[in-house]
């Protein structure tokens, strides 16, 4: 099902950047996989975005179901407790999001997402000529660079928390609180949350509002739980006019943003979404074909299941 979120209908050139671009957040907790001698100034960008904030917020619904399914398979009773309960579990919390956080140093993933989406970055960069090598250089070490980069990477974000059912169970159909807390998270440690809550906002007052009381402190308020799913079963219903509103209000903070997505990188996919696809599967060859859901969260499993 396309996405309800109409960037490509605004601007044709501009495709939806996900970008885990994390150059100006916080260094990552983990290790990451090694950068290679003589890297593009693009794969350098990428490479430091692993294991942020924008990371945790994408991968978390995932590698809870995926969590939840191994330990079924395993007979452990992680999988018997529903994830809208087990999910305000302090344990829980703090064991997928290591997992979230550093599932990109795990030997299989490395091979099948990180190497394959680092490589095909070498390729697009590697077409331009050199003239157009200088200037993309250029382009990334600006210092207007970084909040026009952590601008698009909201795109992707907004994308995601605007399709229908988003924050849903796949395994139980059950809707779940957390992942609207990790969003705004990480659009905050990508510095544009405020200009996401201003287009939602102009969109829908209240919700904006709404969006506006999320805090990380939610995470341990199960109280919270009612207005965190109200919140998320809202957003895709504005999910074109909160697009639209985006777009103006981004291009116009971030002007650099136009020659970015009007520029022969703009639609090279910018994130490492660690979702195995027919095109990834194809390229990873037997390596993807290996993984098991017990694969995305040792950490968790470790924790309850070992």
């Amino acid at each position: 099902m396309p996405s309800p979120f109409p960037f490509t209908t605004v601007l044709p050139r501009r495709q939806m950047l996900v970008a885990t671009l994390a150059a100006f957040a916080v260094p990552s907790l983990y290790a990451k996989a090694p950068l290679k001698t003589g890297a593009s100034p693009l794969r350098e960008v990428l490479f430091r975005g692993l294991g942020d904030d924008m990371q945790v917020a994408r991968l978390w619904l995932l590698l809870a179901e995926q969590a939840q399914r191994a330990a079924i398979l395993s007979r452990c009773k992680l999988g018997q407790q529903p994830l809208a309960e087990l999910e305000w579990a302090p344990d829980f919390q703090v064991a997928l999001m290591q997992d979230c956080r550093q599932i990109h140093t795990l030997p299989i993933f490395q091979r099948v997402f990180v190497q394959t989406w680092l490589e095909a970055t070498d390729q697009v960069w590697g077409k331009l000529s050199s003239q157009e090598r200088r200037h993309w250089s250029n382009w990334l070490a600006a210092p207007d660079a970084s909040s026009a980069i952590q601008s698009m990477r909201a795109e992707s974000l907004l994308s995601y928390c605007t399709e229908p059912d988003w924050n849903v169970d796949a395994r139980t159909g059950t809707p779940t609180a957390i992942p609207i807390v990790l969003v705004v998270q990480g659009l905050r440690q990508a510095g544009v949350l405020p200009v996401v809550i201003q287009a939602v906002t102009q969109t829908q007052p209240e919700l904006g509002s709404q969006l506006m009381k999320i805090s990380a402190q939610d995470l341990k308020n199960p109280r919270a739980n009612k207005m965190l799913l109200d919140t998320s079963k809202k957003l895709p219903l504005y999910a074109q006019a909160i697009g639209n509103h985006y777009m103006a209000l981004a291009d116009k903070r971030w002007p650099a943003r136009a020659s970015w997505g009007d520029g022969p990188l703009a639609d090279h996919p910018l994130q490492c979404d660690f979702v195995l696809q027919a095109k990834i599967a194809k390229i990873a060859g037997e390596d993807a074909m290996k993984l098991r859901p017990a694969d995305y969260a040792p950490a968790t499993l470790a924790k309850y299941c070992s």
